[in-house]
């Protein structure tokens, strides 16, 4: 379990000097663009809002992923680490070495894709 919490620790502090990364460029290029917009054509404009936005969405899913590895952490303090949320099997030791903040079995985290597919599908 020490190897574990090692590891969780370890992503976890890789995902956070990412966003601090990211976040810091994101001011460096603020900074570099600001008063010059009305020079700018507007390709660059779209090309700068979609900088933009990429940067939002990978900022989204690594401040997604801290929290999952903080709630992995949790659970491993609990106790309750590599045990699925909605069966209480075991979480297969290959998964949890690929997703090590998974929360659910292959089976249930199948199921829980398919009903999210078919609420997508359905909406």
């Amino acid at each position: 379990m020490e190897r574990m919490r090692a590891r969780l620790e370890a992503e976890r502090k890789d995902a956070m000097e990412k966003l601090q990364q990211i976040r810091g460029a994101g001011e460096l290029a603020a900074a570099e663009t600001a008063g010059v917009e009305d020079a700018a054509e507007s390709g660059d404009r779209a090309q700068a809002n979609l900088r933009q936005h990429i940067e939002v969405e990978t900022v989204q899913r690594l401040a997604a992923r801290i929290g999952k590895l903080d709630e992995a952490l949790h659970r491993l303090n609990a106790g309750t680490y590599g045990c699925c949320e909605h069966c209480g099997q075991a979480i297969s030791p290959k998964r949890m070495a690929v997703v090590p903040e998974a929360t659910a079995c292959v089976t249930c985290q199948e199921a829980l894709e398919l009903r999210a597919r078919h609420g997508l599908i359905a909406a």
